[in-house]
């Protein structure tokens, strides 16, 4: 069997080869002047910890999980976490519900924002709760927008999105595939899934 040197593209016979592991991938060589040369060359440069998180919570159980990973990931690196719940006001319009805009807001729309509203925060109180008790910098934020549509504006202030599995939404996620799906495919930074 002929084989290709990985340092200078000489085909050699297998049986004269040096094989050596460098980087975590075995390679062989035509020569221990190739092999040494390609240990010399540098390690390439691993990328830096994420000091930034954007934290996705809707209260549900993954959800949860994911700001207790990204809390325990803030206490070992250092890192900052920011909170983010977003309301999606198409599902009131969908009611046939306009939402609040500015001073004017039809009664009943006012009603269903301010519960939908007092539940956000609530959520975010939980999740408050775990990044005080394990000693980390936290903001928190609720938008008034569609979650992919929130996350996606909101990670370019952060290095990596953490989220839970699966949410509250499990009929949306049924009919248009789960929403940590649809942040993996669009988001430009790195995505952490928690089960």
């Amino acid at each position: 069997m002929i084989v290709k040197c990985a340092t200078c593209g000489t085909h050699v016979p297998a049986a004269v080869t040096v094989e050596l592991t460098h980087a975590g991938k075995t390679q062989r060589f035509c020569s221990a002047r190739c092999a040494d040369q390609a240990m010399r060359e540098p390690l390439p440069e691993l990328p830096a910890l994420p000091r930034r998180l954007l934290v996705a919570v809707d209260g549900s159980g993954p959800s949860v999980r994911a700001v207790e990973y990204a809390a325990a990931y803030a206490v070992a690196t250092g890192a900052k976490v920011q909170l983010l719940l977003a309301i999606d006001t198409a599902a009131l319009r969908t009611l046939g519900i306009q939402p609040r805009s500015g001073t004017q807001a039809e009664p009943p729309a006012g009603a269903v924002e301010r519960v939908l509203c007092d539940d956000a925060e609530a959520q975010l109180a939980r999740c408050q709760r775990i990044c005080e008790q394990a000693g980390v910098p936290y903001t928190m934020r609720i938008e008034m927008k569609p979650a992919l549509e929130a996350i996606l504006e909101a990670q370019s202030g952060a290095d990596l999105v953490v989220m839970g599995s699966r949410g509250r939404g499990a009929l949306e996620a049924g009919s248009l595939g789960s929403l940590s799906q649809r942040v993996v495919t669009a988001a430009r930074i790195p995505v952490l899934v928690v089960h």
